[in-house]
């Protein structure tokens, strides 16, 4: 856990590092502890918080950088942009059996420009849960939980049998024509579409975006669209209510997806989660960001039908 008046990342990699490989695995980082939040709307102050993200690379020189089993929570903005330098064309970022929640848009999957290109960029098996935009607006430029970068950050993105339940702002953000090859088969979508005002339980699964400047978006879309989307392979992606169950602080109520289920709804659950009128259809302000305190019992699908999708409380590797 980080501590309040945190002046930077809470990892920063000494400039000019070179190492053979490095896993980061089993680690719980919490950065509620410099966070600020408004007590009565029960929402992060993002302006008064350190946004500083969770670990600064510094362009370190590798040849496999690998997160196994971490849960990464409260991230006031960003939790990592691997902005690394390849030591050779066979490297490889791996994010496996992670937890990425409530998090201010949690990845970038990018990396250093250098004199060798990563082959591949490989995100499978995680939970990305409660995550949002940059801003509690739908408007707002980075609305994506998970974003995909450049065409010169790999050779290929290959993003399978994740987890992508309740992020506000939609889920995976790619601009199609400044892509490097992606793949994104396999993921379970479930109800990345409030922010908009959009509650299908598809809705968001890919945010289109422009490939420079602002990045105004160019459409939100469905499972159905993820094709049109990838230079690889879309096939297998589904949406299957997981039911999980998270505990929210303060104001907000304690609800198990599993069993608030009016009228049958998947975004009913998700709006019990957080405290919100079952009716309603857009995250309001006051709701921005809540802190979120550990409770591992919450995170994983109770719902056999999802269990194969996303973290899983077996480690891996």
């Amino acid at each position: 856990m980080t501590i309040e008046g945190r002046g930077g990342p809470y990892w920063v990699v000494a400039r000019k590092t070179r190492t053979r490989s490095l896993v980061i695995d089993g680690v719980v980082w919490d950065m509620a502890g410099s966070n600020k939040y408004d007590a009565k709307s029960d929402s992060l102050k993002k302006g008064a918080s350190s946004t500083n993200k969770f670990i600064k690379f510094n362009y370190w020189e590798l040849g496999q950088l690998t997160f196994v089993n971490n849960v990464f929570m409260n991230g006031p903005h960003r939790v990592t942009e691997t902005l690394v330098r390849a030591a050779d064309p066979a490297m490889t970022i791996v994010y496996e059996n992670n937890v990425f929640l409530n998090n201010v848009i949690p990845i970038k999957l990018d990396t250093g420009r250098y004199r060798n290109k990563p082959k591949q960029i490989l995100v499978r098996g995680n939970s990305f849960l409660l995550n949002w935009a940059y801003n509690p607006d739908p408007t707002t430029g980075s609305p994506g939980t998970l974003d995909i970068g450049s065409r010169d950050a790999a050779e290929e993105v290959l993003i399978e049998k994740n987890l992508f339940y309740a992020n506000f702002g939609g889920a995976i953000q790619i601009a199609p024509d400044n892509a490097p090859k992606v793949s994104i088969r396999n993921n379970n979508f479930v109800g990345n579409g409030l922010l908009h005002g959009n509650a299908d339980s598809e809705a968001a699964a890919i945010i289109s975006v422009r490939s420079s400047g602002l990045q105004p978006l160019n459409g939100l879309d469905y499972i159905e669209d993820i094709t049109d989307m990838t230079s690889g392979d879309g096939s297998g992606n589904v949406s299957i209510n997981p039911g999980v169950g998270i505990s929210m602080a303060s104001s907000a109520q304690t609800a198990d997806s599993g069993s608030v289920q009016a009228e049958g709804s998947w975004e009913n659950s998700v709006r019990g989660i957080l405290g919100m009128n079952l009716d309603g259809g857009t995250v309001s302000i006051k709701d921005y960001a809540p802190k979120q305190t550990w409770n591992p019992d919450a995170l994983f699908p109770k719902n056999s039908a999802a269990a194969g999708y996303g973290a899983s409380r077996k480690l891996s590797r």
